[in-house]
């Protein structure tokens, strides 16, 4: 069986209702290739982005994704990310309203809590049954903004942040030396921060120092052949 009915007339309207604050930015035809999903198992269809742009000057992206499997329309939020390119970044690329600059994109990961994705609402192939998954998919987002929102603070320190971060030191009392407590400070700032290309540490010059940051994975700049420059005013 196929589809009856035509699911870009209504979600699009429908999604800019339910996303308080988003707007369509489906793309034009001629870019249209770009905005299809792939599931794992093969399954495939068109999904309808959505953004806001925020008070960082950054936008907050979403997008609904629809199936439509065993002569049902299947519907989900999906895909909640932040960047600062309005359009997805085929679409932006297509459009060569921007360089090739990673600074623009999008993370290539987050952690998984805070990846935020509906279940699929199912419905049946007619007017009335896509009405009604939508607005299922608008009562999940409702129950769920809290975390999309937590999401969205999250991802954005992270893009902010990624190309570098300074870690001063970390410092522990002598009597609580030795017991895991700066390893388990230092393995906290890490997973925070999980996302950071390049993490800069500026510590003591001490043996015990050295060895404890190598420990945790740190490598010294004479060891890549690199020299670190400080400059304190």
């Amino acid at each position: 069986m196929k589809r009856c009915i035509n699911c870009k007339k209504d979600i699009i309207p429908m999604g800019e209702k339910l996303f308080e604050g988003f707007h369509s930015i489906f793309p034009p035809k001629e870019f249209a290739q770009a905005c299809y999903f792939v599931l794992s198992d093969g399954k495939t269809g068109p999904y309808f982005p959505f953004a806001q742009k925020s008070e960082k000057g950054s936008f907050w992206h979403l997008r609904v994704e629809r199936g439509f499997w065993e002569d049902q329309i299947h519907l989900r939020i999906n895909d909640v990310f932040v960047s600062y390119l309005q359009y997805d970044w085929e679409t932006a690329m297509c459009t060569y309203k921007v360089l090739n600059n990673s600074r623009y994109g999008r993370l290539s990961s987050i952690s998984k809590q805070y990846v935020v994705c509906s279940p699929w609402f199912v419905s049946e192939n007619t007017k009335e049954g896509l009405d009604d998954a939508l607005h299922q998919l608008g009562a999940w987002y409702q129950e769920h903004l809290a975390e999309i929102h937590l999401s969205y603070e999250k991802q954005q320190t992270w893009l902010d942040k990624q190309w570098g971060s300074d870690i001063q030191d970390i410092i522990v009392l002598p009597e609580y030396q030795r017991k895991g407590i700066g390893t388990l400070l230092l393995q906290k700032i890490l997973l925070e921060y999980q996302h950071v290309y390049q993490k800069v540490l500026l510590t003591d010059n001490t043996e015990k120092t050295i060895q404890f940051y190598q420990s945790a994975g740190f490598i010294m700049d004479t060891d890549i052949n690199c020299r670190a420059f400080l400059k304190i005013y």
